[in-house]
């Protein structure tokens, strides 16, 4: 059980168009019912992004690579994947999945609650980058009036309760989640979200080591953007509609790749 399933190379898959990107958005109309068209999120709704943040005194490149790297037990193997550096010349995307094969490219021991505590790690990891760069909280209350839903990615079962689980799923509530702590921490809706995390944790079987951070003191709400333009009279967020058409369906398209690929467990 300790050690990484997915040692051996990762074989070519679906897998490498899927991973990485921000999540999409669905702007609501003013009854509050989701819109019909998804349009793409901010960068910083995206694991992949580039904004260097630090857990426990260590720096790291992206929500991806501290995820990836504290999922492991040793220290040279946790060192191994931080230490990876974007190339001056690679997207996000690349660099992502660099980091990702890093942690599935060699035997090593994981945590023995991994399974137990990746979504609450995601979620504080997720959470740490947004405490240290108010410049992207301010980019995810910018999407207030749309529902979050996360881009193509990895899935699981969990071997305790059967219960099939998408990153993309879990993604898009830890967005949901650190908006609604921005900006309305006393909300029915976040008690709800962190109620979903609680029963995920306790169904698995709780953790059993530390987890990778703890939660810095509430952030400070900053101001909402007032830049003119930045939302349509409907309350919607103001796009390049022809972009985000091409760029939704180009998401659409993978999504229905890795729908049912064989992808693995601990992502």
């Amino acid at each position: 059980q300790g050690s990484n399933r997915a040692a051996r190379a990762p074989r070519p898959s679906p897998l490498r168009g899927a991973m990485g990107g921000p999540c999409l958005l669905r702007p609501t109309t003013a009854s509050g019912a989701a819109g019909a068209k998804a349009i793409i999120g901010p960068s910083c709704t995206d694991n992949f992004q580039s904004a260097p943040f630090e857990v426990d005194g260590l720096e790291y490149q992206s929500v991806e690579q501290a995820y990836q790297s504290l999922k492991f037990v040793e220290l040279a193997m946790r060192e191994k994947i931080r230490k990876v550096m974007k190339k001056p010349t690679e997207n996000e995307s690349a660099f992502g999945m660099r980091c990702w094969q890093a942690a599935h490219s060699a035997a090593a021991k994981l945590r023995k609650d991994l399974e137990a505590v990746k979504v609450e790690s995601m979620y504080r990891l997720m959470r740490a980058k947004y405490d240290q760069h108010p410049e992207l909280q301010r980019e995810l209350l910018a999407t207030m009036g749309s529902d979050i839903e996360g881009g193509p990615c990895t899935i699981w079962t969990s071997k305790k309760t059967g219960k099939k689980h998408r990153w993309q799923d879990w993604n898009a509530l830890i967005q949901i989640r650190i908006r609604e702590e921005l900006s309305s921490p006393d909300s029915e809706l976040l008690g709800s979200i962190c109620a979903r995390f609680d029963q995920y944790l306790a169904e698995e079987g709780g953790a059993k080591l530390p987890l990778p951070v703890a939660i810095a003191a509430p952030c400070e709400q900053p101001a909402l953007p007032a830049e003119a333009g930045a939302f349509d009279d409907d309350g919607t967020l103001d796009v390049n509609e022809e972009q985000q058409d091409e760029e939704a369906q180009a998401l659409e398209a993978v999504a229905k790749d890795v729908e049912g690929a064989d992808l693995p467990q601990d992502s």
